[in-house]
């Protein structure tokens, strides 16, 4: 399981508040970015289409989320009007 669905997972399970997981997102990508050096090395086409590909799946991944918890975010951006 990656870092990332265990995060969600147990922000799911309500373990995890969605404050301390924005602070270490932030720390994590202010870190990479002020730690990083420059990798001068030849990407080659296959290289691009993975990449791609990794992009196409995190859209079709969040479009799946959206589509199965669309009810429940639905409800919770009409203010929960229940009879």
């Amino acid at each position: 399981m990656g870092l990332c669905a265990m995060i969600v997972s147990l922000m799911m399970r309500g373990r995890v508040k969605l404050k301390k997981v924005l602070k270490f997102l932030y720390f994590f990508v202010f870190s990479m970015m002020l730690f990083s050096t420059y990798a001068f090395a030849y990407l080659d086409p296959s290289t691009m289409t993975y990449a791609i590909q990794v992009v196409a799946g995190v859209f079709i991944a969040a479009g799946a989320f959206v589509g199965i918890y669309w009810h429940k975010i639905k409800r919770t951006l009409k203010g929960n009007k229940k009879k």
